[in-house]
């Protein structure tokens, strides 16, 4: 998703769905609070699930 500019915003464990348990395989879920990496207006709202969002989005600090 990084490759592709894609910031998911709502990382946890409900979202990380195994495919294949053997070769630990696992797929990302829910994009519905994704944005592009360079989206500037819309990467600066805070947003994600209560417990799981990174102190530093709760401290304003944006990532490109």
């Amino acid at each position: 998703m990084h490759l592709r500019n894609i910031i998911h915003r709502d990382i946890k464990p409900q979202n990380i769905l195994m495919t294949d348990q053997e070769a630990l395989m696992v797929c990302i879920a829910d994009l519905g609070l994704a944005v592009r990496s360079n989206d500037s207006r819309n990467i600066s709202i805070k947003c994600g699930t209560p417990g799981y969002v990174d102190p530093e989005i709760l401290n304003g600090k944006i990532f490109t």
